[in-house]
């Protein structure tokens, strides 16, 4: 199971928010996001909802993070 860091990292890859970005909209200091994003620290609740709804994070979308972190990285794209 991803740790909510790495799936942080992830959804503001997909929303293509950086972290100061993110900071601005959810209200949450860059260096805790920074720090969230490393492992280094934990957010409390408030700060988690925070930024799940400055994100629009659905369960639907913290669902498929974990898929996607399951999923091995391949070096190559597949076209059709």
């Amino acid at each position: 199971m991803l740790h909510f860091g790495t799936k942080l990292r992830m959804m503001r890859g997909l929303r293509d928010v950086t972290q100061e970005g993110l900071a601005t909209l959810s209200g949450v200091n860059a260096a805790y996001i920074n720090r969230f994003e490393s492992g280094r620290q934990n957010p409390t609740a408030d700060e988690e909802r925070r930024i799940r709804e400055a994100l629009e994070w659905t369960d639907e979308a913290d669902a498929l993070l974990g898929k996607l972190g399951s999923q091995p990285v391949t070096s190559q794209a597949h076209c059709a």
